[in-house]
This record gives C-alpha cells, structure tokens and sequence, in this order.
C-alpha cells in the first residue's frame, strides 16, 4: 500500500476508547475473516498507521437510501497527525476502486453529530451535501446525515 506522509495538525474531536477497542475487534475479525467487513490503511514511512476507514453491506437502516449494489462506510479515523494532509481521500480513493472493481455502483455513508467539525465536512467535499437525516440514529436527538454516491 502507497505510504502518506504525516504533517502535524490539531484534532478536533477523538474517538471515544471504548469506540477504538469496538472497532480494533471487528478489523481482527475482518482479517480473520469472521465478518463482510473491509477494512484499507495508510501507513507513514516509518509504518505507523496513519488512517483506516472500511467497507460493509449496507445496514438495514442505509437499504432504504440505495438503489443499487451498493457499500456503507464504516470506521472513518485520520490520526490526528495527518488530518488535512490527503489521507481520508487517499483511502476513499483505495475504497472507490475497489467498490468499482467489484461491481459496486453506490456508496453511502452517515456520520454522527460529534464529528460534525471534523467529519462531516470531508464527507461534504467528497459526496455532496447529505441526501437526508436520520433521525435519532445515534440515540435521542442525535440525528445522522447521509450521504450517498453513485460511482461511474
């Protein structure tokens, strides 16, 4: 995998840790291929991981908002290092090809409110502006985004 240098900047918002070890469990279990799950990582040139952001089926929730064979998004995170250095559009890139290259024509994504200074407006740059709102997806009053792509 093509390495991304990493340049200082300020975070905005962290994962949550119990977030982190959910997530680190469910790569495991990609790798050991216990779920449809696909996950892509950069590394900097002295191999440490810059970012990862995976694939899945979509969720029964995001069905509704597709047409076609499509992927949700799952486990977007930049190292803090290297946000605004191109990494997230290095790996949506990776996801891209590899969605097109198996027959994939959409792709959705949804984003939960505390990443709204940090995450949704990459996903703007790189979707549009989200297709709908789901209301309460990450509890009460904790409304999600969507945003969809059809990829040519």
């Amino acid at each position: 995998m093509s390495r991304v240098p990493t340049i200082q900047f300020n975070v905005l918002v962290l994962p949550i840790p119990d977030e982190i070890d959910g997530v680190l469990a469910t790569v495991k279990d990609s790798i050991d291929g216990k779920n449809d799950k696909l996950y892509v990582l950069a590394q900097d040139t002295d191999g440490n991981v810059t970012g990862m952001i995976g694939l899945m089926p979509p969720s029964d929730k995001m069905k509704s908002y597709t047409s076609g064979n499509a992927v949700e998004i799952i486990n977007a995170y930049i190292s803090p290092d290297s946000q605004r250095q191109g990494v997230g559009t290095f790996l949506l890139e990776q996801l891209f090809t590899h969605a097109k290259d198996n027959g994939i024509t959409e792709i959705d994504v949804n984003s939960e409110p505390r990443y709204q200074e940090s995450g949704w407006p990459f996903w703007n740059e790189h979707f549009g502006n989200p297709v709908t709102l789901q209301k309460d997806q990450y509890g009460p009053g904790r409304d999600a985004p969507i945003w969809h792509k059809h990829l040519t």
